[in-house]
């Protein structure tokens, strides 16, 4: 008779495939050609996001950043910094949607619909439906357990005064479950980061898109259009050719390039490239607006010619309410400013009774049924979403804002908007009402900003550099207004070099001109000139202005771990990846760095960085041909890595030390195929980790090797020589009387008698070392051996 399942480890594997199928998913913006927005599993075209830990200090390792469930693999607490539109929200999704490890159970509870900042508890962030079913203190258990991904999105939704009791809520949940994997979002400087250092959250930028990303993502957009249509049919081929022509559009203009890197954006780009062709905008506020004639007009007349020829079974919901776009755009800019002034993140069924009347003042329509009117901009705009709760939110928080900030243009709101010019949830308002503003108008907000940041010491920095972005977005001012222009530069001068990497984002977000006022290194330190080198990069990444490469070539000599880092993350994202590697990567010495890169794209030109002699590969590297044309490589970690063929490594003459670590053959019923090892010269140390297909050793029979760590059951081949052999527990009963010449061996466990008896026949083993193993474990004797132990049941992983 079976034994019950446990009522814990069902419930939770119920909850964790309710899970999965909740939050796999992600929207393609406009990519349905009725406009209807709907998601799309993350294995149908999602992008896998980068992220780049900061304050590394000077460690070792210099990267262009990792995929983020790799960034966050090894991290129990992490904050990730990201602009608007870099895909945050969908981040915590997919991480949730994809969890590695079997055992854990995701929670993900989106902040800004807290309105006090107090999350619930988390036994009540369960779906409803599976409440029923949960036994009790079964949460409880689960963080006890160190089982929880806890998920917090939007914490720059918080509001201010409401903020400190979501960090009581955090510190609190943490002391008492300490083992909590939890990941915050928000965006740049506008959350005191410090205190969530403090409690031992690492930092992450969320980085953008490269070109190879760029790419994937046009492509799969287009994909998905794809999908409407049936094969051969010309309406599929004509996409084809749009997706072509938007690739190569992208290609020859760098500041559509530059944009394309945010997700949101680059979706904004693919459905008005699909609606207007090659007539595309040139800065975020054109896009902006084109995008929402798409949604208020182009939209719903497909919406309605779909009705008419569609399939009878198809439903879209429709109001029958007659609003012109005018008025939804006023409506919609009235709700907007409304959320922005009362840091409201939704619009309740309680707040629509009160407000809407006076949202509906003035217009043609204003008789209509006010609920009728909220459903119709709900189904209709395609920039409103209802939540269960029947409240009202935004699409996303950008469009928010950019339609608050019309608002503030039409009716003359400056005044308010500029004594709130400080509050960071105003930052965004401000700079688009600056794009939006006549000229005249902007005017007075630029100089309104220089006074307020002249006077106020501690909101400079922001209030200067929202003069620079007003100006970077909006290139017209009244005659004879150069004066404000010369001030705006002399202000941005006095920001530099830049404090913190929020501020060098900043800086480059305010246009070209700030180039010539970046200094060179000559009295920098290490951390100035990382973040010069952030800011000029992110300039030429954007506009690839005259002078970009040779302002950054000046930190090319003697880089710090942080110079290089910023060097590497634009690769990819400046023009071209062979000219980028030609021109800037070649002239810095990396010999004394371990470099770890992903992206395929780059490898193909990484023979341009000669110097490189620690290297580290993620994700799937198809191809190891151009590993060759580094003369001085000698030690190559593959992690992560469904591998192809080893074969390239043979033609690896200065190639001494190779790690596979969770690495796959192609196909996971074959092995990995280790036989082209044999060929590699100099190879003396080789690691295999965390091998998710078998492994064959066979074909090292007769190879001489000075160390072998094997991480899992892996049986060793007679006539194999090794000097030094590191084992986990999961090699246990392995044979070794085959294997010649080995002189110490490191294993993570206590030894029995029998495996004592299979060591004590090893005539050449002269040290043992037992690694992690529990405390009061008995020496074992063998005559002529050292044995040394190590109680440490917590160490690191045991790799050799």
């Amino acid at each position: 008779m079976s034994r019950p399942a446990d009522p814990d480890e069902a419930f939770a594997d119920r909850y964790r495939e309710f899970m999965v199928r909740t939050l796999d998913g992600f929207e393609f913006f406009g990519v349905d050609p009725r406009g209807v927005p709907r998601r799309h599993s993350f294995e149908r075209g999602y992008v896998a996001l980068t992220l780049n830990q900061r304050d590394l200090g000077d460690d070792a390792t210099v990267t262009a950043g990792a995929r983020a469930d790799q960034a966050l693999r090894n991290h129990r607490r992490a904050l990730v910094r990201g602009v608007a539109g870099s895909g945050k929200s969908t981040l915590l999704r997919w991480l949730g949607a994809n969890i590695d490890e079997p055992a854990t159970v995701p929670v993900l509870l989106e902040l800004g619909r807290y309105a006090d900042g107090q999350p619930p508890d988390l036994a009540e962030a369960v779906a409803a439906p599976l409440r029923p079913r949960m036994p009790a203190g079964w949460m409880h258990r689960m963080l006890a357990g160190g089982r929880v991904l806890l998920l917090l999105d939007g914490l720059e939704e918080v509001r201010p005064r409401e903020r400190s009791h979501l960090e009581q809520w955090v510190e609190h949940h943490l002391a008492v479950y300490p083992d909590t994997r939890c990941v915050v979002t928000t965006r740049p400087s506008v959350v005191a980061e410090q205190w969530w250092a403090d409690r031992g959250f690492q930092r992450f930028d969320l980085l953008p898109m490269s070109r190879h990303s760029i790419d994937k993502y046009v492509h799969g957009w287009h994909e998905m259009a794809r999908d409407d249509h049936p094969e051969g049919s010309d309406a599929r081929e004509s996409l084809h050719h749009t997706e072509r022509r938007l690739l190569a559009t992208l290609s020859n203009r760098p500041a559509l390039r530059g944009m394309s890197a945010n997700p949101l954006l680059c979706g904004l780009l693919c459905a008005l490239h699909m609606d207007r062709g090659e007539h595309l905008p040139e800065n975020r506020k054109q896009v902006y607006d084109a995008a929402l004639d798409l949604l208020l007009s182009r939209w719903p007349a497909m919406r309605r010619q779909y009705l008419r020829t569609g399939t009878p079974e198809t439903h879209i919901p429709t109001e029958d309410v007659a609003l012109s776009k005018e008025e939804q755009e006023k409506l919609l800019q009235r709700l907007a400013f409304w959320l922005v002034t009362n840091l409201e993140p939704v619009l309740t069924p309680e707040d629509a009774k009160d407000r809407m009347p006076s949202f509906m003042s003035g217009l043609r329509s204003e008789d209509e049924d006010p609920e009728r009117v909220l459903r119709y901009l709900a189904h209709e705009s395609g920039l409103l979403r209802e939540l269960p709760s029947r409240s009202l939110e935004f699409l996303h928080r950008t469009f928010r804002d950019h339609l608050a900030a019309k608002e503030v243009v039409d009716e003359a709101y400056f005044g308010l908007m500029l004594d709130n010019a400080d509050k960071p949830h105003w930052h965004d308002v401000v700079v688009m009402a600056g794009a939006h503003a006549r000229p005249t108008e902007r005017q007075r907000i630029l100089l309104t900003l220089l006074e307020r940041g002249k006077a106020d010491h501690e909101h400079r920095e922001a209030l200067y550099l929202l003069a620079a972005a007003i100006l970077e977005q909006a290139t017209v001012l009244p005659a004879d207004s150069q004066h404000v222009r010369n001030r705006v530069t002399e202000a941005m001068a006095e920001l530099i070099p830049p404090r913190t990497p929020g501020a060098a984002d900043q800086l480059a977000a305010a246009g070209e001109f700030v180039l010539d006022l970046l200094p060179g290194p000559g009295g920098l330190t290490a951390w100035q000139s990382a973040l010069v080198v952030r800011a000029a990069a992110r300039i030429a990444a954007q506009w690839n202005p005259p002078g970009a490469v040779e302002k950054i070539l000046q930190f090319t000599a003697n880089p710090s771990t942080g110079v290089i880092n910023e060097l590497l993350e634009p690769w990819g994202r400046l023009g071209d990846y062979e000219k980028y590697a030609r021109d800037v990567l070649s002239e810095i010495d990396f010999r004394r760095f371990t470099v770890d890169l992903q992206n395929g794209r780059r490898i193909e030109h990484i023979g341009h960085l000669r110097t490189i002699t620690n290297l580290v590969l993620r994700n799937d590297m198809r191809d190891l041909t151009p590993l060759a044309d580094l003369p001085e490589l000698r030690r190559l970690t593959l992690r992560d890595n469904m591998m192809t063929t080893l074969d390239p490594l043979t033609r690896s003459a200065s190639l001494r030390v190779l790690v596979l670590d969770r690495c796959s053959s192609l196909a996971d019923a074959r092995p990995v195929d280790l036989s082209p090892l044999a060929g590699i010269p100099g190879l003396r140390r080789l690691v295999i980790s965390g091998i998710t297909s078998k492994v064959d050793l066979a074909s090292l029979a007769g190879v001489r090797l000075d160390s072998l760590a094997l991480r899992g059951s892996v049986a060793l081949p007679a006539g194999l020589h090794v000097r030094h052999l590191t084992l986990s527990s999961a090699a246990r009963r392995m044979k070794l009387a085959g294997v010649h010449g080995i002189r110490s061996i490191i294993l993570d466990w206590a030894p029995d008698d029998d495996e004592l008896a299979m060591l004590a026949g090893l005539p050449d083993l002269r040290r043992l070392v037992l690694w992690r193993v529990p405390p009061n474990t008995p020496a074992p004797e063998l005559p002529g051996v050292n044995v040394t132990m190590s109680f440490h049941p917590a160490g690191g992983a045991l790799t050799g």
